[in-house]
């Protein structure tokens, strides 16, 4: 049997004759159409072969500079769309392709581009939706690339997306403004994504408070409703990112529902507990040392109880404004305070008698700011001394002694 080395030897000669004899032949104008036809015909062939095969890519694994050479020579094979009427930058992009495929990305798109695959505008397809069949995929070419998973293998594809996302961004062909116009933010918040997510929030810090203004609702609500594996991924994440507002778990939308609500909806306590028990200790060191109760009691008081049983070493502990848990309820107003009365109504000494780090107020005056003067009279009657600032009840900031000795006192035979 011929091999296909031998058939192209033998048709590259036949070739060159041809052109020798061209300009005796083409004198009959049946065989010149003919000619034309065929070479056309073969071009046609040739491209829609190459063109079949980069659907493919993953199977052989062509080096860049090889694949490079045959985009030159045969442009329009970057639009041949498969039996799906799929482009092959989405092919390769595809969820069931190898992990290390997608690092072709950035070469179709250059090529394509020059060439308008997809369409002007397109950036060689990145930007276009992807088909299946009659239909047009939710997703284009980018927001896939943001969203895919493992691959067939259970290979991670996440570092090799994120080299991907760098790559284009040096061609220009990924613009900050798309993190926003494609909803990258959303797209890459999952477990197994989550350098992407990294990778657009580094590039536009703003990238959360964007794409909830421009939806209306907390990226974080999203993500509640989203897979149990993604969510934790993503507070792990967004603990570490934002830990004053306890990575935005308690976020609250239009109808005052937290997000940390609309996760616990969905699945069991022991499950959402141990996810944000974890999410606390995968993120933020030292451990035990965040204080979720300071967040959980003043956005969710009805669920005090879950949080304090599963939290109990958070009790004592200071936020960053070196405020404790109670100091924190009275801080966030009557309305809380109602709501976490037993902690109000089993107030130490020691504590009403302290002033507040960030107002310098005592607690009745804090009280008494929202209106309350029931309690604040409480207070008062409990710790009058408060209103004494001469009083030695009145708790002080501690004087240094360092360096200074302290007087003797006189003997009693003195």
């Amino acid at each position: 049997m011929t091999s296909l080395a031998q058939e192209l030897r033998e048709l590259k000669s036949q070739l060159q004759f041809v052109e020798e004899i061209r300009s005796v032949w083409e004198q009959e104008e049946e065989w010149e159409l003919g000619m034309t036809a065929l070479v056309n015909d073969t071009k046609s062939r040739l491209v829609d072969l190459f063109g079949k095969s980069l659907h493919v890519l993953d199977t052989f694994n062509p080096d860049v500079s090889s694949l490079e050479k045959v985009l030159k020579k045969f442009p329009e094979s970057l639009g041949v769309e498969n039996e799906k009427r799929t482009l092959p930058i989405h092919s390769v992009a595809s969820e069931y392709k190898l992990a290390c495929s997608v690092l072709y990305i950035p070469l179709l798109a250059r090529e394509g581009s020059k060439h308008k695959i997809g369409g002007d505008g397109s950036r060689g397809g990145l930007l276009g939706r992807r088909r299946e069949g009659n239909s047009l995929d939710t997703r284009n070419c980018l927001q896939n690339l943001s969203s895919i998973r493992n691959d067939r293998y259970e290979m991670w594809r996440d570092p090799y997306c994120v080299e991907v996302f760098e790559e284009l961004k040096r061609d220009r062909l990924l613009v900050k403004e798309d993190i926003f116009d494609y909803d990258l933010i959303f797209w890459s918040a999952g477990e197994g994504t989550i350098d992407r997510f990294k990778f657009f929030l580094k590039w536009d810090p703003d990238a959360i408070e964007n794409y909830s203004k421009k939806h209306g609702t907390h990226l974080m609500h999203h993500c509640a409703m989203g897979s149990f594996y993604d969510f934790r991924g993503v507070l792990e994440f967004m603990l570490e990112y934002n830990p004053h507002e306890a990575g935005f778990l308690f976020q609250k939308d239009e109808e005052g529902i937290t997000v940390f609500e609309k996760f616990y909806d969905r699945f069991n306590e022991k499950d959402v507990m141990s996810l944000i028990n974890q999410a606390i200790y995968e993120s933020l060191s030292p451990k035990c040392s965040f204080p979720i109760l300071h967040h959980a009691l003043v956005a969710v008081p009805k669920y005090r109880d879950l949080f304090q049983k599963w939290f109990p070493w958070a009790y004592n502990l200071k936020d960053h404004n070196d405020r404790s848990l109670t100091q924190a309820i009275l801080a966030a107003g009557n309305e809380c305070i109602e709501k976490n009365i037993s902690v109000f109504a089993s107030m130490s000494d020691d504590q009403i008698r302290t002033k507040d780090p960030v107002t310098t107020l005592y607690p009745f005056a804090t009280v008494a700011s929202g209106g309350d003067l029931q309690k604040c009279f409480y207070l008062l009657r409990r710790h009058p001394c408060v209103l004494d600032p001469w009083s030695t009840e009145v708790r002080r900031p501690r004087r240094s002694t360092k360096g200074k000795k302290r007087k003797r006192s006189p003997s009693p035979s003195s």
